[in-house]
């Protein structure tokens, strides 16, 4: 029994470090969670620590939370941004596709001499999966004010 105890003690001590902390406690005492599975995209955040450090004139990543997404959004191709209280809003639309494995999706958003970069992602499969029209979409929302922002395709 005396043993046993030990081993359960030791056991917890060695796994104990095993375990990743996932919360990031922002400046203003608001704790995040990071998620930056795909499998999982109902929020995520990008976070770059030495952001701090660089000067406006370097290429430096903005931590973003995603609001919506779906497949279900307008019927025409465009990409936005506008301000909504301190904080900027960035929408993208694929407009009308077939199948409902079409995707849209922001990888990153990055700020360079001052512009706010957004790299959008369109996954159109080759072969549909379905006769299904769709409209995906998803709309992300960055601290800030940003009134000088670029959309860049990625392919």
């Amino acid at each position: 029994m005396k043993y046993s105890f030990i081993f359960l003690i030791s056991a917890i001590l060695i796994f104990s470090g095993c375990i990743e902390d996932n919360i990031t406690t922002e400046s203003n005492g608001t704790s995040l969670l990071n998620n930056t599975s795909s499998e999982n995209p109902n929020i995520e955040v990008e976070a770059d620590d030495s952001s701090e450090s660089k000067n406006s004139s370097e290429i430096g990543s903005i931590p973003f939370k995603v609001l919506e997404f779906g497949i279900y959004g307008d019927s025409y191709k465009h990409y936005e941004s506008n301000v909504k209280d301190d904080k900027t809003v960035i929408e993208v639309y694929m407009g009308k596709k077939l199948g409902s494995d079409n995707i849209i999706e922001i990888n990153s958003i990055k700020l360079e001499n001052g512009v706010l970069i957004v790299n959008v992602e369109e996954i159109t499969p080759e072969t549909i999966s379905d006769r299904v029209i769709v409209y995906p979409y998803e709309i992300v929302e960055v601290n800030g004010i940003y009134n000088n922002v670029e959309f860049k395709v990625i392919e």
